[in-house]
């Protein structure tokens, strides 16, 4: 019965780090954790009989079924507050995304091309799409940060979508002469990220990226301070190797959670 009980308490601690990101739609999926507790409880057993092999594979079991309770119950809803009942479509590139009714979209930016040693193009996909919700928040996020205000509720995002190469393009700061593999993955491209970025000095700081998965794939969320605005950068690891990404910038008095907002946006994102 003790070991019952320190496996309850363990089990929930566990969850409250899990399931972090995913705690707001959490009471719209069924949790049970009857089946961690026991791997857990019999974890503590094994260990207590001094057979630390079979402690350690009861632990890993009881970790994969908490990371499929994790991925399960952060999928099940939208964010509170917020309607994406608007899409954009780019056939050609397999870009899609939705966003908020009334927002404004600016022209679509094609996907870079890739060149192999001999010149050879090789289409991109994806591609990049500003959205805004209003004509002065599109002017700026247009506009390098300090020379304007964002108005009251103004709330906008650069959209992005392809692969590392063609995220890195999206937002500018893709080096021709030091091109990135497109082999980096997550945490490889968001430290490249962090590390141009503050080389640009846009932001009075940079926070450390935290790390979730929703449905399987890995999510980077990023803090980027600045005095007269809040501004969030989403990264998503789509499959093949490709990325959804999501820069949103937004007065700190919005009405809409400049978080809540931009993680549906993010999760809208899709690359066909």
């Amino acid at each position: 019965m003790k070991s019952r009980w320190m496996a309850s308490w363990l089990v929930a601690f566990t969850l409250i780090g899990l399931l972090g990101v995913g705690s707001a739609n959490a009471q719209d999926c069924a949790i049970d954790v009857q089946p961690v507790v026991t791997l857990l409880a019999d974890a503590e057993a094994a260990a207590a009989q001094g057979d630390n092999a079979a402690a350690l594979a009861a632990i890993s079991q009881a970790q994969a079924e908490l990371q499929a309770i994790q991925d399960a119950c952060a999928q099940t809803v939208t964010p509170p507050g917020v309607t994406l009942s608007e899409m954009f479509q780019q056939a050609e590139w397999g870009f899609n995304v939705s966003y908020p009714a009334g927002w404004l979209t600016d022209d679509f930016r094609e996907p870079m091309s890739t060149y192999d040693k001999n010149g050879r193009a090789t289409p991109g996909r994806g591609g990049s799409l500003i959205i805004a919700n209003s004509e002065s928040s599109m002017t700026f996020i247009q506009t390098p940060p300090g020379e304007l205000q964002l108005e009251k509720d103004g709330q906008a995002a650069l959209v992005a979508s392809g692969s590392a190469s063609q995220i890195l393009y999206a937002i500018g700061i893709y080096d021709v002469d030091q091109p990135p593999t497109d082999d980096l993955g997550l945490p490889g491209l968001v430290q490249l990220m962090i590390e141009t970025l503050k080389e640009a000095d846009l932001f009075t700081s940079i926070g450390e990226p935290s790390y979730s998965a929703i449905d399987g794939q890995k999510i980077a969320q990023l803090q980027l301070d600045h005095p007269d605005f809040e501004a969030l950068l989403l990264l998503r690891q789509l499959p093949d190797n490709q990325f959804a990404l999501t820069l949103g910038v937004g007065n700190r008095e919005a009405s809409v959670p400049l978080a809540s907002l931009m993680t549906a946006i993010n999760l809208s994102i899709q690359l066909d």
